[in-house]
């Protein structure tokens, strides 16, 4: 048999002995290794081309590059002659300093990105001459990810505002300072202090993504598509944006459309509201497994529902949007903080003390904050406090309320009758699917 290994050395791949008769050759190795060298060169050709049009090297001079590791490696360790990879790192170094040197002093440019380039090319060499070759083929995607995107980074970072700089200095602070000192603690023997902290900072991360997206992209990719990355931040703010784009456009936006936008704030909360339980409950796969399968029908209609909308709707714009004046000061995560906490506690002591009325609990907090309702059902499994089924019960309770707020916030955004009736109607049919959904699970599954 033959072995594809991971970095730590594991096996992630069994191959059978014929396709190991084919994998194990040299041949093999060096044909791989030119192609993963390759593969950073084309990247590094289309730069030349588009930007300088210098002799900078490409395909040819990366993959013979990778080619050389490989079969440095094949040599030392295949044919037991020793110091022939020193030997051959030894040459690319001279090789990538000459090449330096001749750009600083006679083309008067450097290309620091490209030396670098080169040894990493050196390097999967290496990797895919002792086997690796899953590892040389993602890295080799990854750094050529890497390198395309300056472009893009460098736009982004030109953007950048004080107030955005200071936003994420705050999630660093929190993550860097704050969290390493935090005790463990479980506060009323129930919420532990440091799984808060961590969810804390990984909603602060989302939302704080997700505004960087709005503000890069803005309106250009489609008024659907800010409504799904907008959900992501605030799904409640967003759907106040939502319907004061179609009150201020209804010339152009027709309420079938913006209709299909609530609906995609909808899918990225259930979506988002999934993705939450699976950071706090990695533990406890049972919950995550018995929510996807409730969510997964509403998904799959909403997904449906969508993708026939689309077809007929597309409207981009170049409207500004600011969902959030301030993506996320120091007041903003103190105020974020204290709520997620209060709801959190306050369905923790409901649970603990009258436990009939939970289940209002959860779902009158829901219409606030969804995550909290969350945080605190996590905390009472991992406790031992409710059954998976109570938990799984208090969830859809507060997704539920996550989801009819919305007609309320369109409301709320000045929304004429026929856009809250499509709204509604929406949100009935969501609730409806949503609740026959988990009726069924409980009566075909065990919890």
């Amino acid at each position: 048999m033959f072995y594809i290994y991971s970095l730590q050395g594991g096996v992630i791949l069994e191959i059978s002995d014929m396709w190991a008769s084919i994998f194990g050759t040299i041949q093999f190795k060096l044909i791989v290794a030119f192609i993963v060298g390759s593969i950073i060169g084309l990247e590094r050709q289309f730069t030349k081309t588009r930007e300088t049009g210098s002799d900078i090297p490409g395909v040819r001079t990366f993959g013979l590059i990778s080619l050389l590791g490989a079969a440095a490696t094949i040599i030392e360790f295949e044919f037991g002659i020793s110091y022939v990879i020193i030997a051959s790192f030894l040459a690319v170094l001279l090789w990538t300093m000459l090449f330096l040197l001749y750009d600083i002093f006679i083309r008067k440019e450097i290309y620091e990105t490209t030396a670098i380039a080169v040894f990493l090319a050196y390097m999967l060499g290496i990797f895919v001459g002792i086997g690796m070759f899953y590892w040389a083929i993602i890295l080799s995607v990854f750094i050529t990810a890497i390198l395309s995107s300056k472009h893009v980074v460098k736009g982004i970072l030109a953007s950048l505002e004080y107030k955005e700089i200071t936003s994420a200095l705050t999630i660093g602070l929190l993550a860097l300072v704050i969290l390493p000192i935090i005790p463990p603690v479980r506060i009323l023997g129930i919420l532990d202090l440091q799984l808060y902290f961590i969810f804390l900072i990984f909603i602060l991360m989302i939302q704080f993504s997700g505004y960087m997206i709005i503000k890069y992209l803005g309106m250009r990719k489609g008024f659907v598509m800010f409504a799904s990355i907008g959900a992501l931040v605030h799904s409640e703010a967003t759907t106040v944006e939502v319907t004061r784009i179609y009150n201020k456009f209804k010339s152009k936006i027709s309420v079938a459309f913006t209709t299909t936008a609530i609906i995609a704030i909808i899918m990225t909360l259930i979506l988002r509201t999934l993705l939450y339980l699976i950071v706090l409950a990695f533990m406890m796969p049972t919950i995550i497994y018995l929510y996807t399968i409730v969510v997964a029908p509403s998904i799959m209609m909403g997904t449906i529902n969508l993708f026939f909308r689309l077809r007929r709707y597309n409207i981009p714009t170049e409207e500004k949007i600011e969902i959030i004046k301030n993506p996320l000061s120091y007041g903003e995560a103190t105020k974020f903080s204290l709520i997620l906490f209060i709801v959190s506690i306050a369905l923790i002591l409901i649970e603990t003390l009258s436990p009939q009325y939970s289940l209002l609990v959860a779902f009158a907090s829901g219409f606030y904050s969804v995550s909290g309702v969350e945080l605190a059902v996590i905390s009472l499994l991992l406790a031992g406090k409710i059954s998976i089924s109570m938990g799984l019960l208090l969830l859809i309770a507060a997704l539920t309320a996550g989801i009819i707020n919305k007609v309320i916030y369109v409301k709320y955004g000045g929304g004429d009758r026929n856009l809250i009736i499509r709204v509604l109607i929406h949100i009935i049919g969501f609730i409806v699917v949503l609740f026959a959904s988990y009726l069924i699970t409980l009566n075909f599954l065990t919890i």
